[in-house]
């Protein structure tokens, strides 16, 4: 065979695959490529960050079970894939992202919840429709108390462990954006 037919028969073949088999049937031994000194560094760089990412979130979901609180029953609509199924029983973490374990405010939270869970189930003295509260609406709008016997058992769990209740609490409406930005002195989010 003659090489112009040889050439006309592999085509369009990049030449450096053509030298590269050339190069392999005369005995020459293909030569590894030496990886540069940034690229190592690169790449143990990301590997670094994986490795701190993934102790990280271990960390803090080993934190978050010391701000468990209680256990809830609840349903489950969809399975780990996202699709719809029968509504099925779980039971469920409560958790209290107020300080730390055994901490004060985390005891309060504890009481206050397990307070609510047993204090009207079925919600039978809440008050439908538009009602006059006779305590602050803080006391309704922050912690849900709805009875005055609900107040007082805050307030009592309050006293408790010497904290202070949240302020009165701020609804910003959309249209009302504008007006917050121009106050705050920022261009908007």
């Amino acid at each position: 065979m003659k090489a112009d037919k040889l050439l006309e028969i592999i085509g369009e073949a990049k030449e450096s695959y053509v030298l590269s088999a050339l190069d392999s049937r005369n005995g020459k031994k293909a030569t590894a490529k030496s990886v540069s000194y940034s690229r190592m560094l690169l790449v143990a760089a990301i590997i670094t960050m994986t490795l701190l990412l993934v102790g990280c979130t271990i960390v803090y979901v080993i934190s978050l079970q010391e701000k468990k609180i209680s256990e809830a029953s609840g349903m489950k609509y969809f399975d780990e894939e996202g699709q719809r199924i029968p509504p099925t029983e779980i039971r469920q973490d409560v958790i209290s992202l107020f300080g730390y374990s055994n901490a004060p405010a985390q005891q309060a939270a504890m009481e206050w919840y397990q307070f609510r869970q047993t204090y009207d189930p079925d919600r039978k003295l809440f008050p439908y429709g538009d009602t006059e509260w006779d305590f602050d609406e803080q006391y309704f709008d922050s912690y849900g108390c709805y009875t005055q016997e609900m107040v007082d058992k805050l307030n009592e769990i309050v006293n408790k462990y010497d904290l202070k209740l949240l302020g009165i609490s701020s609804t910003i409406q959309n249209w009302d954006t504008e007006v917050f930005f121009d106050a705050t002195g920022l261009k908007g989010l």
